[in-house]
Parts: structure tokens; C-alpha cells; sequence
């Protein structure tokens, strides 16, 4: 894979902005992930304005710090989604959370008392999609690989962006 040099500078901007070193600009915003007693908290450098304050284990994306205008912050061990001005769009009860497409998010909650995941996905406002009662969900392109459990096995199912089965239960 061939990547251009200004991907490169790109991530290198976000590795060096997760450090907190340099500020990231992205779609108008500053933004500066800044440490403070082993803390995160972000902050807009060309407003000045507080975004999030320091109250996060982790604050950002693999990819960048904001996707499709929404961010995440983890505390107490889970995710939560944040608007790009810092509004909460859920609750810290996500174990992972990561995007599928411009509108979706992949997510996973505990089991109540269990050691299990339950996966499902949500939209950026936070409602639910497709309920969390997957064993795993992955991105297939534009759908969705989601693996269950039937009958003791492991069974996956290709589903669209709604939950709709497009290919049902296959090993």
C-alpha cells in the first residue's frame, strides 16, 4: 500500500497531538488533547474553549480524534459519544466502540452477570440500531458481518446497515 505523504503528516499531526505537543486542526476546530494528572480533557486552541475537562482515561479515535463530527472519551473503563462541542451522546457504557460508516457506530455492553459481551450498533445520537445481542459485529464494506450463537454453535450472518439479514446464519 502506497500512502501519500500528506496522510503521512496527517497521522504523524495526531500521533504528536495525542502527546499533546502540537494542536490538530480539523474542520474548523483547534483541537489539543491535553494531560493533566494522568488525564485527558480536550481543548478548541482557536476558541480557547474547554471541550472536555480532564476526567478521561482515553479521549479520540485510532484514526484521528474526531469522525464525522462525533468523538469519544472513555472513563471508568467505558466509551461514551460526545458531539465535536463535548455534549454527551451516551452514557460511559460501551466496552468498545468504534465507527462503521458515516452514521453508525459498532458497540459492545456486558452481559448482565456475565463475563460476555453483547454487541450491536448505534447512530450518532445515540439510539440503538441493531439491538446488542451479537456475539461479535464487524464491518463488511457497507454491511455488517455479526456472529450469534445457535444451537452451541457459532453461526455469522451478513446484515445490512438496519439489521436486515441479508445472508442468514452461515458457519
Amino acid at each position: 500500500m502506497i500512502i501519500s505523504s500528506s496522510t503521512m503528516l496527517l497521522r504523524l499531526s495526531i500521533l504528536i497531538s495525542f502527546f499533546g505537543l502540537i494542536p490538530l486542526s480539523v474542520q474548523g476546530f483547534q483541537l489539543e488533547i491535553v494531560n493533566g494528572s494522568g488525564k485527558f480533557g480536550l481543548i478548541d486552541r482557536s476558541s480557547g474553549e474547554t471541550i472536555l475537562n480532564k476526567n478521561y482515561e482515553e479521549i479520540g479515535w485510532n484514526e484521528g480524534i474526531l469522525i464525522n463530527e462525533q468523538l469519544r472519551a472513555k472513563k471508568n473503563q467505558r466509551w461514551a459519544l460526545f458531539n465535536s462541542k463535548g455534549k454527551a451522546v451516551t452514557a460511559h457504557e460501551f466496552l468498545t466502540l468504534r465507527p462503521h460508516n458515516s452514521d453508525q457506530f459498532i458497540a459492545s455492553k456486558m452481559l448482565s452477570n456475565s463475563i460476555l459481551q453483547q454487541f450491536g450498533t448505534i447512530d450518532r445520537k445515540g439510539k440503538v440500531i441493531i439491538p446488542f445481542e451479537y456475539l461479535s459485529i464487524t464491518s463488511a464494506g457497507d454491511r455488517l458481518l455479526a456472529t450469534f450463537k445457535l444451537d452451541n454453535e457459532l453461526v455469522q450472518t451478513l446484515l445490512d446497515a438496519k439489521g436486515k439479514a441479508l445472508i442468514k446464519g452461515f458457519h
